[in-house]
């Protein structure tokens, strides 16, 4: 379990999950808006196997932050669906890859 102190900043998810992923990965984003807007990126802890999200750069707009990942190659016997977490500012974003 983790605990995470109340932030002075308010972080809104735009979309709470991504598309399915396929075996060969890709890239995507987590869009969220923040206020007050001098506000600084929120913290991401990543819960799930290890090494199938990559987190790439935070990119910055008007009251919006965009947290960029990338989901690694997935290469399994059995076709399988593996899914991790983003915990960000007590939200969580979910990806799923499937191994086929």
């Amino acid at each position: 379990m983790v605990n995470q102190d109340k932030s002075t900043c308010a972080y809104t998810l735009s979309v709470f999950a991504s598309p399915l992923v396929g075996r060969l990965g890709g890239d995507g984003v987590v869009p969220m808006t923040v206020a007050p807007s001098q506000c600084g990126p929120p913290p991401v802890i990543l819960n799930g196997p290890p090494g199938m999200l990559t987190l790439g750069p935070v990119t910055t707009g008007p009251g919006t932050y965009t947290e960029n990942y990338s989901v690694n190659i997935y290469q399994s016997f059995i076709n399988y669906v593996r899914t991790t977490q983003m915990l960000i500012n007590g939200q969580i974003f979910t990806v799923k890859q499937t191994s086929w």
